[in-house]
């Protein structure tokens, strides 16, 4: 039971990490080419909510395993 706690966290950190480098890639590449700027935007914005609610997100997980 305490080793799943160290995995978790490596497992919502691997898929933090792929969400925020193909959300950041994905909206620039878009927003270069002007192709769905609307929804590259959204997307950019989304990836800014997803990093600043990363903290308190990781502080609810270890609250719930604890």
């Amino acid at each position: 039971q305490t080793c799943a706690l160290p995995i978790l966290c490596w497992v919502c950190l691997g898929v933090f990490v792929l969400i925020n480098l193909v959300g950041q890639l994905g909206g620039c590449i878009l927003i270069l080419l002007q192709k769905h700027v609307r929804i590259a935007c959204g997307i950019l914005f989304f990836i800014v909510v997803l990093q600043v609610s990363q903290h308190y997100l990781k502080y609810y997980i270890y609250l719930f395993f604890i």
